[in-house]
C-alpha cells in the first residue's frame, strides 16, 4: 500500500458520511413532495395526471430509504477500517489525536491545530508521521 491509498482509505468514512447526508436531504425533499399530494375522495376524478402520484412518491421514498441503509452499512464498514488503522498508532501520542480528529471527527486542519494548540504546519508534520508509521506496519503485515 502506498500513501495515497492509505489516505483514500482514511477518507472513505467521510465520503460515506457525506453521501448519507445527501441522500437524507433528498429523502426529506421526497417526503415534502409526498405531503403536498392531495387525495380526492369524491366520486369525480380531481386534478390532472394518472392518479398514481401517491404510489410513485411512496415508491421513490422506499428506494431512497434503501439507498440510505446501504450507505449506512458502507459508513459502518469504513469507520471500522479507519479505527483499525488509527489503532496501529501508539497510545497517547499526538499523531493519534490528529488522526482521530481528522478522520473520525471530520475536523479541518485549522480546527485541529486550534484544539491541540499546535501550528497548522506542526499538525501536518504529525499527520505525515502518522501516515508513515501506519504504512510501515501495514506493509510489514502484507509481506
Amino acid at each position: 500500500m502506498n500513501k495515497e491509498e492509505l489516505k483514500h482509505k482514511l477518507r472513505s468514512a467521510h465520503f460515506a458520511h457525506e453521501q448519507i447526508a445527501t441522500l437524507s436531504d433528498h429523502l426529506q425533499e421526497l417526503r415534502s413532495l409526498a405531503l403536498k399530494i392531495t387525495p380526492n375522495y369524491g366520486p369525480q376524478p380531481g386534478g390532472s395526471g394518472d392518479g398514481q402520484k401517491t404510489a410513485s412518491a411512496v415508491a421513490e421514498i422506499i428506494d431512497q430509504e434503501k439507498k440510505i441503509v446501504g450507505s449506512v452499512r458502507q459508513l459502518s464498514a469504513a469507520l471500522d477500517e479507519v479505527r483499525a488503522l488509527i489503532a496501529l498508532l501508539p497510545t497517547d501520542c499526538p499523531e493519534k489525536n490528529v488522526m482521530y480528529m481528522r478522520y473520525l471527527n471530520y475536523r479541518s486542519w485549522v480546527q485541529i491545530a486550534a484544539e491541540l494548540g499546535y501550528s497548522w504546519q506542526h499538525v501536518h508534520r504529525l499527520h505525515g508521521r502518522a501516515l508513515n508509521y501506519i504504512l510501515n506496519i501495514v506493509n510489514r503485515q502484507e509481506e
